[in-house]
């Protein structure tokens, strides 16, 4: 039930909060996110009782910061001109690493590709 709370959360302000972002700019919206969500989880970490862990993961599901979606935006506007927004993105969606490429061996594909 935690984890479904937590996802439904999720799923019902992430829109929100993504518009949220353009409007007074991402640090007040990741700062309040982020503050709110840090404080359902310190609750987490301390509650024993099942309902009230239940509304936790939900508030922490609401709360949930917009990190990368900001961080893509972010990314976007900091490379270098000619500016391409859609490469930058492809660029970190893409990045490869040692699970992607643990992952693409196993699979029986090219790592990074």
């Amino acid at each position: 039930m935690a984890s479904a709370g937590c996802g439904i959360g999720l799923a019902v302000t992430a829109p929100l909060v993504g518009r949220l972002l353009g409007r007074p700019g991402a640090r007040p919206v990741l700062l309040a996110t982020g503050l709110a969500h840090l404080l359902a989880l310190l609750g987490l970490a301390v509650t024993t009782e099942p309902v009230a862990f239940v509304a936790l993961a939900t508030v922490a599901g609401l709360s949930t910061p917009p990190a990368v979606g900001s961080g893509r935006a972010h990314l976007a506007r900091l490379s270098a001109p000619p500016r391409r927004p859609a490469h930058a993105v492809n660029a970190v969606r893409r990045a490869p690493g040692p699970g992607r490429a643990a992952g693409d061996h196993l699979v029986g594909g090219q790592p990074g590709r």
